[in-house]
């Protein structure tokens, strides 16, 4: 059995990762209580789930997967699911400071945008178009958005900047091909996730 992106859920107590079940590789998120070995499907309805992020403490955003990729709200009380975008990309982020949910658009073959939506307003608003060949971006506690690009990091001021701005180069690095990142909750570090070969 495969578990993929595993995370702290909104009580502390339990750990929620997606798992490919043996039988069918069906994609379900699961839960695990802390220091016990057992385990839930969160969402039982909801199949295949191929990404996800905890929004607050009773929703989940999730990615998932059929002939359109789908970008569903659930309710983790009340199992109730609605869906607010299709042709999204896989990086769905909690946006700081907002009850909001951010993903990537890509209806636009040519063109990505970043957009998130208000859980509060039921609003979307577009942020910045993404880099050309990247998809995969982090916010900042201070909500600026990263994104990589050719080995360089970028960063975007959704408050006064009008195009990407490079803050770093590390084409020449051993991790030089990264294309996911992340930044720790204290924003001290970023972490990435580097390829060998093509580009996943």
């Amino acid at each position: 059995m495969k578990e993929y992106s595993p995370q702290l859920m909104p009580d502390g107590k339990h750990i929620s990762v997606v798992q490919v079940q043996r039988d069918d590789s069906s994609q379900y998120l699961v839960s695990f209580p802390m220091f016990k070995d057992t385990q839930k499907i969160i969402f039982p309805k909801i199949n295949p789930v191929g990404y996800y992020s905890w929004i607050n403490d009773s929703t989940a955003a999730l990615f998932v997967l059929g002939k359109t990729l789908t970008l569903e709200l659930a309710n983790l009380r009340t199992k109730r699911t609605h869906s607010i975008a299709d042709n999204i990309g896989r990086c769905i982020q909690k946006v700081p400071s907002l009850p909001a949910v951010s993903y990537v658009d890509e209806s636009d073959s040519n063109h990505f945008y970043i957009k998130y939506y208000n859980l509060s307003t039921n609003k979307r608003t577009t942020v910045t178009e993404c880099l050309k060949g990247s998809e995969d971006y982090c916010w900042t506690k201070h909500g600026d958005l990263s994104m990589g690009q050719d080995g360089k990091l970028f960063i975007f001021d959704p408050l006064k900047d009008k195009t990407w701005r490079q803050i770093a180069d590390f084409s020449r690095e051993p991790y030089g091909k990264f294309y996911r990142l992340t930044m720790s909750p204290d924003g001290s570090y970023l972490a990435l996730v580097s390829y060998v070969g093509k580009k996943p």
